[in-house]
């Protein structure tokens, strides 16, 4: 069971046919997919293979991470945690929850779409809040103990954590979305 991610948004678009889409895709619970569809052939490789080229996780999960920002899709569907409503045409507001991080890779593509965004985000888990957009992602809060103790290189990795929780890399990271032990930074948790 993933640590949470609560993010409360605001996304606008001058074509409110794209608003339009964006909300069908929320409340259908595929976003990120919607607007940055997994190639199929990720979706097929569920398992872990030893000696593939996807390492520890599944070629979903890495592809997933890479780009959306998160393992699993966002919205408000199938007991999602996630609710949206329109504010104008062009301009909605919602919230939703995702594993670990913000999905700010995701939402920096639709950035790249001509959608305008703002996010406020705290995490259960990890101890960090913070605030993005589409020209920067900041961090209010993180766990200084956790920073002090994991962080000798200027970012918290997955051997950092497993390091100071005293537990075997792999068992850590069975529980993230670390792979091949990338930084926190890159997902959104500055430290």
């Amino acid at each position: 069971m993933p640590n949470w991610c609560f993010v409360d948004f605001t996304i606008f678009h001058h074509d409110c046919e794209m608003v339009d889409r964006f909300e069908r895709a929320f409340n259908a619970g595929q976003l990120l997919d919607e607007f940055i569809p997994m190639p199929v052939e990720y979706k097929n490789h569920g398992v872990f293979v030893p000696g593939s080229p996807a390492g520890f996780f599944p070629m979903w999960r890495q592809w997933r991470c890479q780009y959306w920002g998160t393992k699993w899709d966002i919205g408000c569907a199938d007991g999602q945690d996630g609710s949206i409503y329109r504010i104008n045409d062009n301009k909605l507001r919602g919230s939703f929850a995702s594993a670990y991080a913000p999905p700010y890779d995701g939402f920096m593509t639709l950035g790249e779409m001509g959608f305008r965004f703002t996010m406020r985000f705290e995490t259960e888990g990890f101890n960090f809040s913070g605030y993005a957009d589409n020209d920067r992602c900041e961090v209010d809060d993180v766990d200084e103990e956790i920073a002090h103790e994991c962080c000798d290189d200027g970012y918290v990795s997955a051997t950092d954590m497993a390091r100071y929780y005293e537990m075997p890399c792999e068992h850590l990271m069975d529980q993230m979305f670390f792979e091949d032990d990338l930084d926190v930074v890159s997902r959104g948790a500055f430290v």
